[in-house]
This record gives structure tokens, C-alpha cells and sequence, in this order.
């Protein structure tokens, strides 16, 4: 048995690099722009609306900390026409016109100088002053207003940052007609004009120097481990690195001075204890005195914390005080700092597009909701199904089993939206019976983080009845249709009817000796647990508004959030195939007949 999971963990090693290789295939290859997610910025309109320094400033430092200033794999195919550090340029679009460019042409150098000549004729804008040019146009013989003025230079802008993005030789003649009209008609985009003419120089070089050829010839290039596949399986930090429980935080509070207690800082002084939503109560901050005792902390003030020196796992949502009724502090806005990444192995899958959270931690926080309404649906419907497919498989044709047969058969059929929306309907419905909650899995109005465990799981309860019957009808039904085939099948073996022949009880001939090995199906379906856990069930969730991984995903898909979209999928594929090797397992348990040798 050893010796057989040993090689079923080394067959896992090549599929996991599968599975790692798809995720980030799916993420590289997602339609949206990482920076513009996370700087929440609008998509570009042209050159009327010009990014500012500082803006295109924080944009190339995230993308140097997203790793995108790296070529994506540890080498690359290509042509001998292709440029192997094209990967450093910002703009998708401008490499996607420089890429097709070397593929018409096939001289980068070329190429290369055409495109760096294009950039400073975009720059030249920025030397043009409206003011100026509308205060000196008379001595020009000018009589442009301010508007046409503008006009003039967004159209400019406008023009060349469409020879940027494109590489058709009939766009590019017609921008390039535009542009010389308007610099003929305008004297003051003289400066810009200077720079445009160097431009189509050199795109006439391009297309004069064509060497075509260079793109039949194959280049390997091999860049080591210096891109983005290496950066996202692994991180920038060593292997050894000492990890913190959590990655830093950024958090941004704010003071509320409303109760009377707050008066000085004699209060401020005391420490406090902070709670978490969901885990770790009563952890104390190690500087929580100093930091509250200073007097320029009354009102709005950034801190940088580390997760070594905070011994609290902190809520996104709220930090609640332990000790005193008053919520002192409330986290306003948290921002991850990802200067450090460790990588997929080491569980951090980037930031989310949607709140710049971890995605590590934005899971932590679902998934055991999901794993609850998991292992309770799954135990459910084994202590039903089980003793009902075994009993039905005993009294075959029975007047029991055609009746179960049916109302087992009717349940299968109808879906899980059908019924959850039935039961909502039904019984949480105030002009029919209220007698649970719609939505949710706790009131926000009344829940208390610092409950005991009994408290938080009688308050959770009537949340959790009406989505459990959902999650579980379908699987009683389906569960105890392959119990019975499963005992039937059983009960026409050879060594069944020998323990009859023996004299053996039928209660000790069913559970000793058919009841194991009908198992066999049944642990099947228990693999498929461990995927449903992290995964959930994106409609039941959905429809009963369960914060869990499955309304999660539904959030992702639905905002585009490809970082959490890949973590799921890769998870997922990590414990479909822990699942088999743990049935794998048990049926050797199960079964003596089965082994692995």
C-alpha cells in the first residue's frame, strides 16, 4: 500500500505541473488588464484624456510587482526577425503592432527606432502650452480660438497614438494623410511636426530595408527563471524564507469619538484586544499602546503593520473590541502590500481585482462555509441514503421499495434551483409560514463575534435548514439508488449465500458481509467531496445569498476577477486528485480483495 501511494504521488507531480500550466495560460491570456483593475482606472480614450506622470508612475510599479515586466516562460520560440525583450513595453496594444510590424518586415532595428521616434513624437505634445499659443498667435497672424487650438492638438495626439496601435500599411497611410494636412494647416504644431517627420523616416527605412526572410529562420531564446510563470508558481522571495502568518497590510483607520468614554487619553491607553469575524478571538496587538496613546492618532492616520508584530488575524470587515462595548476602530480601506509574493506553492495567488485583497485570504474567509454545508449535506445524506438503499435492496419488489423507488426517482428529477426557490417560497415566505431566515447565514444586527462556540452555532442554525435540504435531497436520492443496485449486486455472490447456507443471522449476512463491500460506489461519490468544498454550490449559494467559495466564484465571474476565477480552478484540480487517491485508499480499507501491489 505504501509503495502504491508513493507512485500515485509521483504520477500527481506531472499533473500538477499540468494543471499549473493551464491556470496560468487562462491568466495570462484573460481579456483584462491586471494595473487597470487594480488601479480601478477607466479604459484609455484616446489622447484627450492623458494619464498623468505620477498615475503611469504607480501603474509601472505595480506591473514590475505583478512580475509583468517579465517574459512569460523560461524560453521562448520565435523567429530570427523577433525582438526577445519586447515583453518591457507597457502597452499591449504597441507590442501587438510592433509584433505584426516585425512579422511584415522583419528588420528590428528598424522597427525599434521607428517606434522609440513615435514615442517622442507622442511626448512632444506635452511641450504645446494652449496659454501660450493663443497669447501669441497675433504676432503669428493667427486668429484660432482656444477650442480649435485644443482641437488641433488632441486630433495630433489622437492620430499618433493610432500609429502606435496599428501596423496595416493602409491605416497607417491614411493617419499619416491626416497628419500632414493638419500640420499644414496648423504652424503651431511645428514642434511636433519636427519629430512626426523623423517618424516617417524611419518607417520608409522599414519598408525599404524589408527582410522578410528573417522570419523563416527559428530562434530559440531562453531567459531562466527570471519570467512569469517562475514568478507566479514560486514568488520573488527564497524557498527558506520565513513566511508571516499573513502577508503585510496597509490599513487606513479611522477614530470614532462619539461615546463619552473617549474623553483624553486615558482610555486609549488601556489595550485592546481584537476580535476577528471568523477566527482567533482575543488576539492582543503588541503596540496597540503606543499607537493609540499619541495624540496625532485622533483622526485619520495611514500605519504600516506587519503580521509579525500583529498577533491577530484581522477582518476585512471589522475589529471589534473585546473588552468594552464601544467599537473603537473600524478598517476603512485595506491595501495589500505585494511587494513580497510567494507564490501558488505557498498558497498566494495574487490580489483580487475586485477589493485588492489576498486571494488567499478572501478564500480563508469563504471556504469553511462552504466545507460546512459540504460535510453536513454529504453526512446527511449517507445516514438516509445508506440504511435506505440496503433496506430497499432487501425487500427487492417489494411494496416498500416501488414506493421509495418513486419518491427517490421524483426528488432526483427536479433540480436544486427548482427546490431551493420551493422551500424559500414555502417557508421563509411572510405571506405563507416565516419560520426561517431568506438569506444569509447569521444577522448582522445581532451576531456577536465573541459568542461561544454553542451560542454562534444555535444563532447559525435556522440559516443553515433550508439550504442543507437543498444541498442534500439530491444526493439522498442519487446516493441511495447506487446503494441498492450496489446490494443487490452483492447479494447474488457466491459468498453471500455461503454465510446463508452457514446459518448466519441475515442481520449479520447484510452488515458484515454485504454492507462493506456495496461501499465501493459510495466512496466514489465521497472523493467528489473535497472539490465541492472549495468550489461550493455556486446556484444554491446564490440563491440563499451564502457568503461561501461558491457565491464567491459567482461574484468573480461576474466582475472578471480572473485571479480568484484561476485560484479556485487550481485548487480545485489540487483536491480532485487528493480525492481519488483517498478513495483509492479506502477501497483497500473497504475491501481485502482490492491491493496494491
Amino acid at each position: 500500500m505504501l509503495k502504491y501511494i508513493v507512485k500515485r504521488i509521483l504520477i500527481f507531480i506531472p499533473t500538477l505541473i499540468a494543471i499549473s500550466l493551464l491556470a496560468f495560460i487562462i491568466s495570462i491570456t484573460a481579456p483584462a488588464d491586471p494595473v487597470e483593475k487594480l488601479t480601478n482606472s477607466a479604459d484609455k480614450e484616446g489622447a484627450a484624456n492623458q494619464q498623468s506622470d505620477a498615475t503611469k508612475k504607480i501603474k509601472q510599479e505595480l506591473r514590475k510587482k505583478l512580475g509583468l515586466d517579465l517574459p512569460i516562460f523560461y524560453f521562448n520560440f520565435g523567429s530570427l526577425s523577433d525582438c526577445d525583450t519586447l515583453y518591457k513595453i507597457d502597452d499591449k496594444d504597441h507590442i501587438a503592432s510592433l509584433s505584426e510590424l516585425t512579422h511584415l518586415y522583419g528588420n528590428w532595428p528598424n522597427i525599434s527606432a521607428y517606434y522609440h521616434q513615435l514615442i517622442k513624437t507622442q511626448l512632444a505634445h506635452d511641450k504645446l502650452n494652449l496659454d501660450e499659443i493663443y497669447q501669441t498667435q497675433d504676432s503669428l497672424n493667427l486668429v484660432y480660438t482656444k477650442n480649435q487650438i485644443n482641437d488641433a492638438i488632441t486630433k495630433s495626439s489622437f492620430e499618433i497614438s493610432a500609429i502606435l496601435e496599428t501596423a496595416k500599411p493602409g491605416v497607417l497611410a491614411s493617419k499619416m494623410s491626416n497628419l500632414d494636412t493638419l500640420y499644414l494647416k496648423y504652424d503651431f504644431l511645428k514642434v511636433v511636426q519636427k519629430e512626426y517627420e523623423l517618424s516617417k523616416k524611419h518607417y520608409n527605412q522599414i519598408i525599404e530595408n524589408n527582410s522578410h526572410w528573417k522570419t523563416y529562420i527559428p530562434k530559440i531564446v531562453w531567459y531562466g527563471s527570471k519570467n512569469q510563470y517562475h514568478f507566479w508558481l514560486f514568488g520573488n522571495t527564497p524557498l527558506a524564507y520565513k513566511k508571516s502568518s499573513f502577508p503585510y497590510f496597509n490599513f487606513k483607520y479611522k477614530h470614532y469619538l462619539s461615546t463619552n468614554s473617549l474623553i483624553g487619553n486615558t482610555f486609549l491607553k488601556k489595550k485592546v484586544n481584537f476580535y476577528n469575524t471568523t477566527k482567533h478571538r482575543t488576539k492582543v496587538l503588541n503596540k496597540t499602546n503606543k499607537l493609540l496613546s499619541s495624540d496625532h492618532y485622533l483622526g485619520t492616520k495611514n500605519f504600516i503593520f506587519s503580521s509579525d508584530s500583529i498577533s491577530s488575524i484581522v477582518s476585512s470587515d471589522s475589529i471589534y473590541n473585546s473588552t468594552l462595548d464601544e467599537q473603537i476602530l473600524l478598517i476603512d480601506q485595506v491595501r495589500w502590500d505585494n511587494s513580497k509574493r510567494y507564490g501558488v506553492l505557498r498558497g498566494d495567488f495574487g490580489i483580487s481585482y475586485i477589493d485588492n485583497q489576498p486571494i488567499s485570504i478572501k478564500i480563508w474567509n469563504k471556504v469553511w462555509i462552504s466545507f460546512s454545508f459540504s460535510i453536513l449535506s454529504v453526512l446527511f445524506a449517507y445516514i438516509i441514503s445508506i440504511p435506505l438503499g440496503i433496506y430497499s435492496a432487501y425487500k427487492k419488489d417489494s411494496k416498500f421499495d416501488r414506493i421509495s423507488s418513486i419518491i427517490v426517482f421524483v426528488l432526483y428529477s427536479m433540480p436544486g434551483f427548482f427546490i431551493g426557490v420551493l422551500l424559500l417560497y414555502t417557508f421563509a415566505n411572510p405571506d405563507t409560514l416565516r419560520w426561517f431566515p431568506v438569506s444569509g447565514i447569521q444577522d448582522p444586527s445581532v451576531f456577536d463575534p465573541s459568542w461561544s462556540l454553542i451560542e454562534k452555532v444555535s444563532h447559525r442554525l435556522p440559516y443553515f435548514v433550508l439550504p442543507l435540504v437543498t444541498y442534500t435531497y439530491s444526493s439522498f436520492a442519487f446516493l441511495s439508488r447506487i446503494m441498492r443496485v450496489g446490494v443487490i449486486d452483492v447479494f447474488n455472490q457466491d459468498y453471500i449465500r455461503t454465510a446463508r447456507a452457514k446459518g448466519l443471522g441475515e442481520g449479520k449476512v447484510v452488515m458484515k458481509h454485504a454492507l462493506r463491500n456495496s461501499l465501493l460506489p459510495i466512496i466514489t461519490v465521497f472523493a467528489n467531496i473535497f472539490p465541492l468544498a472549495i468550489g461550493g454550490s455556486v446556484i444554491i449559494e446564490t440563491i440563499f445569498t451564502i457568503p461561501g467559495m461558491g457565491f464567491e466564484i459567482y461574484n468573480s465571474i461576474l466582475n472578471s476577477d480572473y485571479p480568484m476565477i484561476v485560484a479556485v480552478f487550481t485548487i480545485i484540480g489540487f483536491l480532485t486528485m487528493l480525492g481519488y487517491l483517498i478513495a483509492d485508499i479506502l477501497y483497500a480499507v473497504v475491501d481485502p480483495r482490492i491491493s496494491y501491489k
